[in-house]
């Protein structure tokens, strides 16, 4: 049991990086082990369920004790930028524009979260990773092309990216990060767009099938 405590409390620490080297060894491999098997990095759901699941889990276990003696905020922020470090890997290795500049985002914010005092105090890292919630749910409407599972996962993306992020921003610029002059701020805006720009795709798929339905029906 000691020595178990004593783990945590390396792990936990304000010093140590292996919430950063640990799964980054793991994401890593996995990248790896899908160009040596033949397999889509980015299409390999279980393993980005994977990561999803854990982000969320551990963003809510910081926010829910909200002492960094207890849970380090250290620990979400570095575990997903230890993720993100690959998937910019992947994303340039597969020349996706779109995902790149998520990747570049979510690494340059994350870097931000890890070492501004104030965002690390509000939590700002693991309220973003709030928007993973989206993420399973994009996974299954690609598995099923189910148009239910699709119109899900636009209202999950709905309340957990286009609510959520401002949400966020507004709680940044009350701690003093100041809209919209501040360049995390200025960031925030350039993800928040790029979600938009993704979130325009959706609707206009709804709509299509929307009017498609119609047209159907009239003949």
């Amino acid at each position: 049991m000691a020595s178990i405590t004593e783990a945590w409390e390396v792990l936990n620490s304000d010093d140590s990086f292996l919430p950063f080297y640990l799964p980054l060894a793991f994401w890593t491999g996995a990248f790896l082990v899908s160009k040596v098997r033949k397999i889509e990095f980015h299409d390999w759901k279980p393993l980005h369920n994977a990561f999803n699941m854990a982000a969320i889990a551990l963003s809510a276990i910081s926010l829910y004790f909200g002492n960094d003696n207890i849970f380090n905020e250290r620990i979400p922020i570095l575990f997903s930028l230890s993720y993100f470090s690959v998937d910019l890997v992947d994303c340039v290795w597969r020349r996706d524009i779109a995902f790149t500049f998520h990747a570049v985002f979510c690494l340059i914010l994350g870097t931000f979260n890890y070492a501004t005092p104030v965002l690390r105090t509000i939590r700002a890292n693991s309220k973003a990773c709030m928007f993973e919630l989206s993420s399973p749910f994009l996974h299954r409407a690609k598995r099923t092309r189910q148009p239910t599972d699709f119109l899900l996962f636009v209202v999950v993306f709905t309340c957990c990216r286009i609510i959520w992020i401002p949400l966020i921003g507004k709680q940044m610029h009350e701690a003093g990060l100041i809209f919209p002059t501040d360049i995390r701020q200025i960031l925030v805006v350039g993800f928040y767009a790029l979600n938009l720009f993704w979130y325009y795709k959706m609707i206009r798929i709804v709509l299509d099938a929307v009017t498609q339905s119609k047209q159907e029906k009239s003949v």
